[in-house]
């Protein structure tokens, strides 16, 4: 049976009154509540103004820069229920969802809901880091690996905290964990940013080492801006951070794509740096002797300048502090990408027990837009 309107409004009354209008409820076309964080419009100057000003691109929500007055970033880790990506507590969050297969069953749920972009992510990443929150989750097997007094329940009864499976028995379900867990550090606050899953994300990939993103957030009202051709995506300048539009040879289709696009910022390895200008440099992380391990710096023949830097930080494409190796890696990297690699976000439940990778700041650009990873999930966001 269909809520009423006075159900509904009842429930959203009911969610923000006890988190103190921290959260609310959103009803998907289908009538399933889906649990949201409030994440009030602000301006770049307001959290670091060497990012920039104005409003945050976040909240820019198509071409013609009509803005959002908030942004609802799903509480939970998502799970599907009827074909459809929600948000809810206490239960086994999706796993083996391909990127495409996660955006659309966003989108199934009705006007304003999508897939969390890559943009909105980094807005979470600036006010954790204006605020200085804490950076915990289930980052080793169920518990947190830098305080292991910290877990939540397993998605599996066949196992118990810290077995070291890695076939996705080891997520924990959605909001089980403790309040140092939510990205504010309290039991209103969005759950899992930090590890149980990697949070697939829109508008943000890379392609044939050339970093493209989705100007402001125009991916959230139509899903067909981040098809893979596009012809929305945008490079990026390492002169000046402007956009640019992208160019090319060969194609995605038979893997012959190769960028030409004049000064747009790539992912190099370190061996390239001295012979190419505007790249982000990867290494191996000290003491890890693994190539899914690694740090940035922003070394090449011509640096990035810090305008660029600073579009690179507000898009999610890189962290806010690369000095911070534990929570700046770039995970399962190899010299050159091949194609198109999508961005999964913030760490998951498995722990590189070399060097402890995991975080809010984690990137995994392994995946191909098709890849469906037993450690990577999706997040539903609103928009109003």
């Amino acid at each position: 049976m269909a809520l009423t309107t006075k159900q509904k409004s009842n429930i959203i009354g009911a969610v923000e009154s006890a988190s103190n209008g921290k959260q609310t409820v959103r009803f998907t076309s289908r009538d399933v509540p889906c649990f949201f964080n409030v994440i009030d419009q602000f301006n770049i100057e307001d959290i670091d103004d060497t990012l920039g000003e104005g409003v945050h691109p976040a909240f820019i929500i198509d071409k013609v820069g009509t803005l959002a007055n908030r942004i609802l970033v799903g509480t939970y880790l998502g799970s599907i229920q009827d074909g459809v990506l929600i948000s809810t507590p206490d239960v086994v969050p999706v796993i083996s969802k391909s990127h495409d297969e996660l955006a659309t069953a966003a989108f199934a749920c009705g006007n304003g809901f999508h897939l969390m972009t890559g943009v909105e992510f980094a807005m979470l990443r600036l006010l954790s880091y204006k605020n200085g929150w804490p950076n915990y989750g289930n980052t080793q097997y169920g518990e947190s690996w830098n305080n292991t007094e910290l877990f939540g329940r397993l998605s599996s009864r066949d196992y118990h905290i810290g077995n070291k499976s890695s076939d996705g028995s080891m997520r924990t379900l959605t909001g089980s964990g403790p309040s140092q867990w939510r990205l504010d550090g309290t039991p209103t606050g969005v759950s899992d940013i930090s590890g149980n899953l990697n949070d697939v994300v829109s508008g943000i990939r890379i392609v044939g080492n050339e970093f493209q993103v989705l100007v402001n957030n125009i991916g959230v009202q139509n899903i067909s801006y981040f098809a893979q051709n596009s012809d929305e995506w945008k490079a990026i300048s390492g002169a000046d951070g402007s956009f640019i539009s992208p160019t090319n040879i060969g194609n995605l289709a038979d893997g012959t794509y190769v960028a030409t696009t004049p000064g747009s910022v790539r992912i190099i390895s370190s061996d390239d740096a001295p012979n190419v200008d505007y790249g982000l440099s990867h290494k191996l992380l000290e003491g890890s002797g693994r190539t899914s391990s690694i740090y940035i710096t922003n070394t090449s023949r011509t640096v990035i300048s810090e305008k660029a830097i600073a579009k690179l930080r507000l898009y999610g494409v890189m962290p806010l502090d690369i000095t911070n190796k534990t929570d700046t890696i770039w995970t399962n990297l190899g010299g050159s990408v091949i194609g198109e690699c999508i961005f999964r976000m913030g760490g998951r439940y498995v722990v590189n027990p070399a060097n402890k990778v995991t975080g809010i700041n984690t990137h995994d650009f392994s995946a191909s837009r098709s890849s469906q990873g037993i450690s990577a999930g999706g997040r539903i966001c609103y928009y109003e």
